[in-house]
């Protein structure tokens, strides 16, 4: 515990004395020499405290006002020391004064109140602004312009600066520039007391080693040559301020328009002209005009306008300003143009416009105009041009002095170099000459004068309407008396007599014959001027074709005894017929009695358009059951109408017949809209049908036969179409006495017995009383009963033995109009049995329909006659038939169809289905207890023997199979010639293997067949001599009497199987026959002959297939072979005769060949080949040259030549 406060310490008697001492703070500093401050910088220094006693101290700081002036502070303002503990204050002065200063600073030491005191002292000094340039001049500077320059103040100092910047002796106005000058409309003065420099920025602070850009601006606003100073005050300082010297001129440009006067000598008045102007600056200085616009009255004399009004010209520069000027009045204009330079007090005159006022330039083309000789009462118009030759319009007025001229237009204007053309129209009453002048008046310019001349011809007289040169009166009715009024004018001053003639040289004569076709009355009538009259002409023609005559007018004027033919008139008239078009054809009505209600369409309506050219009055009329709408809504069978032509009339038409509702049948009516017209008497008429539909369906079949197999369901459909417009509502019901059911049972004798279970009325008279009973309107079926209502005696039968076998499916429903709908009856027996009964289709709000059902079930027996067809040996490619019978046991309907199997050929190996069997019927139905002849036709394709298997199918049995075979051959015959042969081995093995021992007998028995009947050839080829040597030899000899193919035989196989792939590989592989004979010499004749030999098995007909002529002929060649019929066996010679000539063969050697046909009928045509080599005799020697060099005479001297024979034949030489 301790107290904050010293208190004395007293010590008692015989005790120690003394005084309690508290902490021992030292600071490390007296006096702070701060040397040269700048004004208002903040200096910063660190005092330190030291503890040096053995108690805590703390240090306050003890402010106290400032001797010099300034700012002291210390942070923190306490320390709090621990014994032997240091630290610091911070020590902040600024002052704002400038000099020398010594302060003192107080500290108390809290426990002892001690007072620490130190001392601070030094100078404080000016912070130093300075200017980069010691002068600004702006030169010299245009009113209303701004010069700007720039000078930048430095900071020397390290502490920031605030600076205030004045212009000394500058006005207060605001100054006026060019900018303000030019968008101004009125243009403003400049002030007197302007305000022309502007310093941007005017306040601010200059940061410490830092400078700062001053933008000065000069407007000059007063014309002077001056001197001011900017000066500079630095914010919060007692210093001097900065002086900145600024040299100034304010100037007016000198500007001028050249050139000073613009002269127009030629001026057309109200026409602009274009001239340019410049604007010049003459002077060093910028500068900017204004031109003063024009004032603008009525009665200005010139007109002008400026591209530009006012503009900026830089020193020495000019500006082009285009002017547009217009003269208003004729004669000598002047005006002038001021212009306003900026700084000027007032506009002067710069240019003088000068104009002489001038009016169009016009002429008139042609000054004459010669109407010549115009009929009277017909127009003419003749044209003259006023041309205007100047760029201004002129504007003109027409007059003429008489009124038989019509001048249009009489005034208007003429377009700059343009031209206007006037119509002068002269219409004429009377003949005679007219002469005038009309007047062209030209305002601005002068008159003109245009004579005009015209002599009228011709006749006043007018036709209406007209008649000449053709009266064509247009389409007439034929058969009708006709009389057309013509109205003749007379629009001339004189009286006058009109006469109608058929003949040109006709005289005036009391009476006249009058023509066959058209008739004038009167034909002679009078005409009063400025009159008319009227005459008719009469027409009637009951032809109907074009009808034309001429007729000669005569004009004789009252008073003059001479006559002229005014002109001559066609008259033509086109005869016709009532042209009527109808919208329809027919009309058609509709009244449907549905179960829902009745549906009407009672009334159709006619749109009868009449084309004739005229109008038509027509009687119409029609039969009941329709009818005509009179004007007062009432249903008549007669009416009258009119038609006017080009327009569409509708007749409505109501169909109203007697319906019976006891006899609910559709039925149709049909009428005839006859149109007479009284004005012709053709006819017209429209077809009208009517029809009155019920529900009613039309069944395709009354009587069903249903066939089923024992033990399965039979379905038989039954088409219903329901061909009217109303749904049709229908059920289906049994009625029950009608219902007669026998049961069959096989006997010993295979004849069914017929068991009777029902009753034994007969079904006619069930459907007797069906049918009268179900022709009234009650006659709905509602109960299955229903044939108790007929006989009260009668007990019905139930439905229940119909219920197991028989059903219709469905039994009711609906059918859509005009659609149809199949019903199944379904039988189902399990005992053999046949049932007939009546079934019942009841219709709603219809008529009730009946159908027979005839049904049987049995089982399904059959046989045929054959299963095997042979067809024996046949010719390829002929058509042959055969049949088989197919018969039906059981006592019910049999289905039947063929399903063909594969083709089998020995010498193919084909196993694709061909289609060489035609089967006819190949499907079908057979009645109870018939039977059915099936045919079946067969053409053979291929060669060989042949096998084919089809199917009997019978409804659901298992299929029987059907085999059908035989051998395809055709004729072959054998020419005894080698054979060109070049085919593997194993086609003749092939060839071999189809060598049965049956053909090969077959072919034996007919060459025996053969030698029967030629006693000449021997039996036996091989004498008993030589036969037992080659039997010694090791030889087999084959007796003719075995069973061995011959040589022929192999090769008539081998061609039988090269047709048979010719066919299935479609190549050409048949054999050929070559005939080769040899080398041939010329102009020698060389024959070579062969035999035919008929191989069978059929007699052959064998011709030489034709060629070309000149092709054998010109190479010497001749075929003799006749066409003859070979027998089998027979045999026929073929030779060829070969004879070639130097014509065609030059060269020692040529190899020839060529190929004839023989054609065997229904068999193949064999290529026979002619080969030979064509040659010369001819020899060749050993040496060309025989030297015997030197011979002595008397001496024989021998040399050899070889002499070979090159040829193949043997000849002589000499």
């Amino acid at each position: 515990m301790g107290r904050e406060d010293r208190i004395p310490l007293r010590l008692q008697e015989n005790y120690l004395h003394g005084t309690g001492k508290g902490p021992v703070l030292h600071l490390n500093v007296i006096t702070i020499d701060l040397n040269s401050i700048f004004l208002c910088s903040v200096h910063n220094y660190e005092i330190v405290v030291a503890n040096h006693g053995h108690i805590y101290g703390t240090l306050i700081h003890k402010e106290r006002p400032t001797d010099f002036g300034g700012t002291i502070s210390i942070t923190p303002n306490a320390r709090t020391l621990k014994p032997d503990e240091y630290k610091s204050f911070n020590l902040s002065f600024s002052s704002n004064r400038k000099g020398d200063f010594i302060e003192r600073i107080d500290f108390v030491i809290k426990e002892s109140l001690e007072v620490l005191s130190l001392h601070i002292k030094g100078c404080v000094i000016y912070p130093t602004l300075h200017f980069d340039k010691h002068t600004l001049d702006f030169d010299e500077t245009a009113l209303g312009f701004i010069k700007k320059q720039e000078v930048s103040l430095h900071n020397l100092s390290l502490v920031p600066v605030t600076f205030d910047v004045t212009i000394m002796e500058d006005g207060e106005q605001t100054p006026l520039t060019y900018e303000e000058f030019a968008t101004s409309k009125v243009k403003p003065s400049f002030p007197t007391n302007p305000r022309e420099f502007t310093v941007i920025p005017q306040k601010g602070v200059v940061q410490a080693h830092s400078s700062l850009k001053l933008k000065i601006s000069y407007v000059a606003n007063m014309v002077r040559t001056g001197r001011t100073n900017m000066r500079v005050d630095m914010w919060d300082s007692d210093s001097n301020p900065i002086i900145l010297p600024l040299l100034f001129c304010g100037a007016i440009p000198f500007l001028s328009i050249k050139p000073m006067e613009i002269n127009i000598r030629f001026s057309f008045i109200n026409f602009p002209y274009s001239r340019s102007i410049n604007v010049e600056n003459d002077s060093d200085l910028d500068g900017y005009f204004y031109i003063v616009p024009q004032m603008i009255s009525e009665n200005m004399l010139i007109v002008y306008s400026l591209s530009s009004y006012q503009g900026f010209l830089k020193a020495r520069q000019s500006k082009t300003i285009d002017i547009t000027i217009i003269t208003k009045n004729l004669g000598r204009q002047t005006t002038t143009l001021n212009m306003l330079t900026m700084g000027e007090h007032a506009p002067v005159t710069s240019c003088v416009i000068i104009c002489n006022g001038q009016g169009p330039v016009v002429s008139v083309q042609p000054i004459c105009l010669n109407f010549e000789e115009i009929q009277v009462l017909q127009d003419k118009v003749m044209n003259f041009n006023i041309i205007n030759d100047s760029p201004i319009p002129a504007q003109f007025k027409i007059s003429s002095k008489k009124s038989s001229w019509v001048i249009e237009p009489t005034f208007g204007e003429v377009r700059p170099n343009d031209s206007e053309q006037i119509k002068v129209k002269l219409f004429l009453r009377d003949t005679g000459k007219y002469i005038d002048n009309i007047i062209v008046h030209v305002i601005n310019s002068r008159s003109f004068s245009i004579n005009v001349i015209a002599t009228g011809i011709g006749c006043s007289i007018v036709f209406e309407p007209q008649i000449i040169p053709i009266f064509d009166m247009g389409f007439l009715f034929s058969h009708q008396n006709l009389s057309l009024p013509i109205t003749i004018k007379n629009f001339g001053t004189r009286h006058c007599q009109i006469i109608w003639s058929n003949d040109p040289e006709v005289r005036i004569q009391k009476s006249q014959t009058w023509p066959k076709k058209f008739q004038i009355e009167p034909s002679t009538v009078e005409v009063p001027a400025n009159d008319s009259n009227v005459v008719q002409c009469k027409i009637c023609w009951n032809i109907n074709e074009i009808l034309t005559e001429d007729w000669y007018i005569f004009e004789q004027i009252f008073g003059q005894g001479k006559r002229k033919l005014m002109g001559t008139s066609t008259f033509k008239a086109t005869f016709t017929e009532p042209r009527i078009v109808f919208n329809k054809k027919e009309l058609t009505f509709c009244i449907d009695i549905c179960p829902e209600g009745e549906k009407l369409q009672q009334i159709d309506k006619l749109m009868v358009t009449n084309q004739s050219r005229m109008n038509l009055n027509v009687s119409l009329y029609i039969d009941a059951p329709f009818y005509l709408m009179n004007n007062k809504k009432k249903f008549v069978h007669e009416k009258k109408i009119v038609l006017i032509d080009g327009t569409t009339t509708t007749i409505p038409v109501k169909f109203s017949p007697n319906i019976k509702l006891n006899y609910p049948y559709s039925r149709n009516y049909s009428g005839i809209l006859w149109f007479e017209y009284e004005e012709h008497p053709i006819k017209n008429k429209i077809q009208c049908k009517g029809a009155v539909n019920f529900p009613n369906i039309t069944l395709h079949c009354k009587d069903l036969i249903i066939n089923s197999i024992l033990g399965f369901t039979a379905k038989e459909t039954l088409r219903m179409t329901n061909n009217g417009p109303i749904p049709v509502i229908y059920k289906f019901l049994w009625a029950g006495e009608s219902i007669e059911i026998e049961q069959l049972q096989e006997a010993s004798d295979s004849k069914n017995l017929l068991i009777q279970i029902q009753s034994e009325r007969s079904l006619d008279e069930t459907l007797e009383k069906l049918r009268s009973i179900f022709m009234s309107k009650t006659s709905y079926l509602r109960c299955p009963e229903i044939l108790t209502h007929i006989d009260s005696n009668f007990e019905p039968l139930t439905k229940e033995p119909l219920d197991d076998i028989l059903d219709i499916i469905p039994h009711e429903g609906v059918l859509m109009p005009f659609s149809s709908q199949y019903v199944s009856f379904i039988f189902h027996a399990s005992e053999p049995m046949q049932l007939k009964v009546v079934a019942l289709c009841d219709i709603l709000q219809g008529p009730t329909e009946i159908i027979n059902v005839f049904a049987s079930a049995d089982v399904i027996r059959y046989s045929v006659d054959k299963q095997v067809i042979d067809f024996g040996q046949q010719l390829f490619g002929e058509l042959c038939r055969s049949s088989f019978t197919l018969r039906n046991h059981s006592t019910i309907c049999m289905d039947y169809k063929i399903n063909k199997r594969n083709l089998i050929f020995k010498t193919s190996n084909l196993d694709s289905i061909i289609n060489v069997l035609i089967i006819e019927p190949n499907k079908g139905s057979i009645n109870p207890l018939s039977s059915l002849k099936i045919t079946i036709e067969l053409q053979p394709m291929l060669l060989g023997a042949f096998e084919i298997e089809f199917e009997l199918q019978v409804t659901h049995v298992d299929p029987l199979t059907i085999t059908t075979k035989g051998v395809t051959s055709y004729p072959q015959i054998y020419p005894c010639i080698s054979r060109d042969i070049f085919k593997p081995v194993k086609l003749g093995y092939r060839a071999i293997q189809l060598l049965t021992p049956n053909f090969i007998t077959m072919k034996k028995q007919e060459i025996q067949i053969r030698r029967d009947v030629d006693d000449n050839i021997p039996k036996s080829q091989v004498p008993e001599w030589d036969e037992r040597i080659l039997l010694n030899d090791g030889w087999d000899l084959i007796s003719y009497k075995e069973i061995f193919p011959s040589i022929i035989d192999i090769e008539m196989s081998i061609d039988r199987l090269l047709a048979t792939r010719f066919i299935e590989e479609n190549a050409s592989i048949l054999t050929k026959h070559p005939i080769y004979m040899g080398y041939i010499t010329i102009d020698v004749k060389t024959c070579y002959s062969t035999t035919i030999v008929n191989y069978g098995p059929w007699n052959a007909e064998v011709t030489i297939k034709k060629l070309e002529k000149k092709q054998l002929e010109n190479s010497g060649i001749l075929v003799q072979f006749e066409k003859t019929t070979l027998t089998i066996g027979k045999t026929t010679c073929l030779t060829i005769i070969w004879q070639p000539t130097t014509i065609k063969y030059c060269e020692r050697s040529t190899r020839e060949q060529h190929t004839i046909y023989l054609e065997v009928s229904r068999g193949s045509t064999i290529p026979i080949i002619i080969k030979s080599v064509i040659t010369y005799p001819f020899v060749t020697v050993n040496t060309k040259l025989l030297n015997f060099q030197n011979v002595i005479v008397g001496e024989c001297l021998m040399m050899n030549v070889l002499v070979k024979n090159e040829y193949i034949f043997l000849f002589k030489h000499t």
